[in-house]
């Protein structure tokens, strides 16, 4: 699970479509607020279409995550660097409380995250809601595949 959880982090700097509304606001500004220093706890990690794993259909991730990882926080530091901690629940009281960290960087104009070196573009992002996505095509079962990541404001 361990492993889903860091994917959807990666993930939500890679998959990412790119919205074209005027209306949507710059994530670096958005509200008067910065991006840096901010906190999300993921609330969704949906790909479209589902996808079979081991005769499972699964349209959200998270539904295959324990309570205990779903509670981790996603922290946006100053400095560019990112910390994933462990939330109010562990699954193993002895795990350390920081979870996984790396880079992110955004650009100029706010609609395009880099998190670890793969770059994704930030569907959303208000006071509230932080959503990313990524479409990709699947050679192997000629499918084009949207991956979108939700997450909530602490």
């Amino acid at each position: 699970m361990k492993k889903i959880a860091l994917a959807s982090m990666i993930l939500l700097t890679v998959f990412v479509y790119s919205c074209k509304d005027d209306d949507s606001p710059n994530p670096k500004k958005a509200a008067g607020n910065s991006l840096e220093g901010t906190s999300w706890i993921l609330t969704a990690a949906l790909i479209n279409p589902p996808i079979d794993i081991f005769g499972v259909i699964v349209s959200d991730f998270t539904d295959l995550m324990d309570p205990c990882e779903k509670d981790n926080i996603f922290k946006f530091l100053a400095n560019n660097q990112y910390n994933i901690v462990e939330g109010a629940s562990k699954c193993d009281p002895s795990d350390p409380d920081l979870y996984d960290q790396g880079t992110w960087s955004l650009s100029a104009d706010g609609k395009t995250m880099i998190i670890d070196g793969d770059t994704t573009t930030v569907q959303t992002y208000n006071n509230t809601d932080l959503i990313l996505s990524e479409t990709w095509y699947d050679e192997d079962l000629m499918t084009n595949y949207t991956y979108t990541i939700k997450y909530k404001k602490q």
